[in-house]
């Protein structure tokens, strides 16, 4: 066995989150005995009472309940902010950790909070405080930081390492079938273009599949109503994988994508979604987004507003065929599973050598 290393995160683990899955199986083939820990799945009266007090940002009562399970660990992952005050805990036990971040969480909560109070709109030295803080842990605790976005990688001063999202669904391929149907993955919500992508479909009367959560019972309603759209809640990657096995045995898909920027994360980070889109050569149907518009331009997709292009690739087989080898093409050249395991190997050997 090469060693013991520990994931604490608050991602869900049923099922598990993709990007969590995936390091524990990188870790596994690697030799190591792996530990997930999420202390935030049972909290208590105590930790939630301790949450509301940090504003929601840090888990201190859950760290702590995590402290006596990694003492022994010869490294450990702590993946997002809210478990970044354990790092202090792991520096003085000698324990090198790596903190992975996917989003700037720090915008993106105090985002959520000033929709419930807002009032923070107008007091924003605590998100400057905020980001300080978060920093701080990073300067003092943290052997490396891994980022999702250059914009994340350029947050933390260029002292971080990017490594892109890779997604479960390479074995996948989307077919250029007469029929076509859209997909959607992910949080099905307002702020990621819910109420555009149901304009969408119904104006081009194409099937809409939804794969995720959603959390809005407006939306939720709407979504039940209509007839043309298929929801399954959020499933493990193998039930999905099944699942759009099926969808591309018979749809050409084109795959949804208008998250707006109503926040610096929501802004400028990279979309699972997006990435597992191009994984299965499915062109995507976006928004102007800068990290979307991106592969948009690059010949991975068409803008949604774009009527022209959208009906000419609902007709032309060959535009279809075309579509899908430029997004498993640019999917390869810079998000493919080989390229992550190789930068996170690397990593994992170089602080535990």
């Amino acid at each position: 066995m090469a060693g013991r290393i520990s994931i604490v995160t608050n991602y869900p683990l049923d099922p598990i989150h993709p990007r969590t899955e995936m390091i524990f199986s990188l870790l596994k083939s690697m030799g190591y005995e792996v530990n997930i820990h999420n202390p935030f799945l049972k909290r208590t009266s105590f930790q939630n009472l301790l949450l509301k007090l940090t504003l929601g940002y840090f888990d201190l009562a859950g760290a702590a309940r995590v402290r006596s399970k990694i003492g022994g660990d010869d490294l450990v992952i702590i993946q997002g902010l809210i478990y970044l005050p354990l790092s202090g805990y792991a520096r003085r036990k000698n324990i090198p950790v790596i903190y992975e971040t996917l989003d700037n969480n720090v915008h993106l909560f105090y985002y959520y909070l000033s929709r419930k109070y807002p009032i923070l709109k107008r007091i924003t030295f605590i998100l400057r405080f905020l980001e300080k803080l978060e920093k701080r842990y990073v300067r003092k605790n943290v052997k490396m930081t891994i980022v999702n976005s250059g914009a994340l990688k350029k947050y933390f001063n260029d002292q971080a390492e990017l490594i892109y999202y890779s997604s479960p669904l390479e074995s996948i391929s989307n077919q250029p079938h007469e029929e076509a149907a859209l997909l959607y993955l992910g949080s099905f919500e307002k702020m990621k273009g819910a109420m555009e992508i149901l304009d969408f479909t119904g104006n081009f009367r194409l099937p809409l599949l939804i794969a995720g959560t959603i959390y809005e019972p407006d939306i939720l309603s709407t979504v039940n109503r209509l007839p043309d759209i298929r929801y399954v809640e959020r499933i493990s990657s193998d039930r999905l994988k099944a699942l759009l096995k099926e969808y591309t045995g018979k749809y050409y898909l084109l795959g949804m994508s208008m998250t707006r920027g109503v926040n610096l994360s929501n802004k400028t980070q990279e979309l699972n979604k997006d990435i597992d889109y191009l994984a299965m050569g499915i062109p995507i149907i976006g928004n102007d987004r800068q990290p979307t518009a991106e592969k948009i331009e690059a010949g991975c997709g068409i803008y949604f507003n774009d009527t022209v292009k959208i009906k000419e690739i609902l007709k032309n087989k060959e535009k279809r065929k075309e579509l899908s080898v430029n997004c498993t093409g640019y999917y390869n050249r810079n998000y493919s599973r080989k390229i992550f395991a190789e930068k996170f190997s690397r990593i994992i050997n170089a602080l535990t050598t």
